[in-house]
């Protein structure tokens, strides 16, 4: 093992060294695409593309914080 002061972990950039939590530009960038795919298939979007949009948001929530979770709450009502 060696020691560092940033890792990505679960897809998680933590920097210990300026005490900062942070997400790849891969994962948002993903997170972008997926929403720009749903749009084109309006007004009936797939449950299980809603659904993986959904849990893509509520992965960030250790970054953003709980805001993740509310504002994808539609979303997962929409699922059920």
């Amino acid at each position: 093992m060696v020691p560092c002061q940033s890792l990505k972990w679960l897809g998680i950039i933590l920097d210990l060294s300026s005490d900062h939590i942070s997400i790849p530009e891969t994962r948002v960038a993903k997170l972008l695409s997926s929403i720009n795919k749903l749009k084109s298939k309006l007004p009936r979007m797939p449950s299980r593309e809603l659904a993986s949009i959904a849990g893509q948001t509520i992965s960030f929530s250790p970054v953003v914080g709980n805001i993740a979770i509310l504002m994808s709450r539609f979303l997962q009502n929409a699922v059920i």
